[in-house]
């Protein structure tokens, strides 16, 4: 077998084994089981503002997951924008697992993907914004647009966490929102540095 045709088909014989194993010996409830946060817990009272602050956070850093994947295999190797989104990368993994283990523990719904959250996220990169990128050439090209993208897109971090500390009641909740003003204010001087 060819490498190509292996690599074809190791992730269909991949699924294969994976939904085998679970006719086997999978219980059906695991198929529903809800997934684990295993982020910091928030406790004490909470309000609608930080229930919509977590959602949103939720859907916005699941999407700067997808654009930080794209800038790690488009941008120029070694560049300060692929730095800058690999730091992006790992900030917002912790983002999203406390803002599930936040709603988890609040028992509220965990925003599945990155397009719908509490209400209207601010600063999302449309289709059309990452369809471009995915058409630009590698390098400089993509850079710029990712640059031009991710500042709009942490712009709009600055301003869900800014309602929150207007608006939130749950002093861990708050604490982050915080952290997401100060940090996003450190990053976006870096992006227009590198744009």
């Amino acid at each position: 077998m060819t490498r190509t045709r292996l690599a074809l088909a190791l992730p269909a014989l991949l699924i294969a084994a994976t939904v085998g194993l679970t006719a086997c010996g999978g219980s059906s409830s695991s198929n529903t089981a809800k997934p684990e946060y295993n982020g910091k817990a928030a406790s004490g009272p909470h309000n609608a503002a930080d229930v919509t602050f977590a959602k949103d956070l939720f859907v916005h850093d699941t999407q700067t997951q997808r654009l930080t994947s794209l800038a790690t295999s488009k941008s120029a190797d070694g560049s300060q924008v692929r730095q800058i989104a690999s730091d992006l990368q790992v900030a917002t993994s912790h983002n999203i697992a406390d803002a599930g283990a936040w709603l988890s523990g609040w028992s509220e719904a965990v925003p599945m993907g990155d397009t719908k959250g509490g209400g209207s996220v601010a600063g999302l990169v449309s289709d059309s914004e990452f369809s471009a990128m995915q058409s630009a050439a590698q390098g400089t090209a993509f850079d710029k647009l990712w640059v031009a993208a991710t500042v709009k897109h942490l712009q709009g971090a600055q301003t869900e966490a800014k309602n929150e500390l207007a608006k939130g009641e749950n002093t861990t909740v708050k604490a982050e929102a915080q952290a997401i003003v100060d940090n996003t204010t450190k990053t976006l001087t870096s992006l227009q540095a590198a744009g």
